[in-house]
């Protein structure tokens, strides 16, 4: 058995029972926002939420 693909299938189901949690939109927009942490150089998620509320990066629409 390849173990390369059992944590492949593992993954996805995981993600599939989460991204059924919520929204479409509130999905997507933490999507952005992890994204938008990588670039960024991967800032604690303390400080992500502090420069969203003190409107440190400009032109995004996420928000807390």
């Amino acid at each position: 058995m390849d173990v390369t693909h059992n944590i492949g299938t593992t993954l996805v189901t995981m993600a599939d029972s989460v991204k059924n949690k919520y929204s479409v939109r509130k999905y997507s927009n933490a999507r952005k926002a992890h994204t938008l942490q990588n670039t960024i150089g991967m800032p604690s998620k303390e400080d992500l939420i502090s420069y969203f509320e003190g409107n440190m990066i400009l032109n995004s629409n996420l928000t807390r």
